[in-house]
């Protein structure tokens, strides 16, 4: 312990297993006095992943918050004939409102034209080719921030197709 902080390992914060030691009680999540800084970021590999998918993947990502939304239906995308293609539809009412392509590192998103410019003055998002309603988000490491923004982006979407 230093500084009123429990000691950081090779795997994490380490400290008191009980209940109740010199950093005081604490939670399911450690000692409450562990800042932002003590947490690692998620890596390309999904090992610390931030979304709870075994495999990190946006896919993976995708597939999950389809899931959890009733309506919502996924399917492989028009030309996804090989086994190995990830390319991936999500629609409502056959109205198509994201698209994964096929090395599954890029999805493209319906959004609304104002929704959709604000959208890509933020990181890794660009302009769509599918119309000025799509953005198309291709995040390098899915950490938070990226988790954050798709899962708000994916709501917003399907909610818009269902309208």
């Amino acid at each position: 312990m230093t500084n009123g902080r429990a000691a950081t390992g090779p795997s994490g914060p380490t400290g008191p297993t009980d209940a109740s030691g010199p950093t005081g009680p604490t939670d399911a999540s450690g000692p409450t006095d562990a800042s932002p800084t003590d947490a690692s970021p998620a890596d390309a590999t999904g090992t610390s992943d931030p979304t709870g998918q075994t495999d990190g993947s946006l896919l993976g990502l995708l597939t999950t918050l389809g899931e959890s939304r009733p309506g919502v239906n996924a399917r492989p995308a028009p030309g996804a004939r090989d086994a190995s293609s990830r390319a991936t539809e999500w629609s409502v009412h056959d109205r198509t409102f994201a698209a994964l392509d096929q090395a599954g590192t890029t999805v493209d998103l319906r959004l609304d034209p104002a929704v959709a410019r604000a959208a890509t003055r933020t990181p890794d998002t660009t302009p769509s080719k599918r119309g000025p309603e799509w953005v198309r988000f291709a995040p390098p490491v899915l950490d938070e921030p990226a988790v954050d923004r798709l899962e708000a982006w994916f709501a917003f979407a399907a909610r818009h197709a269902a309208e």
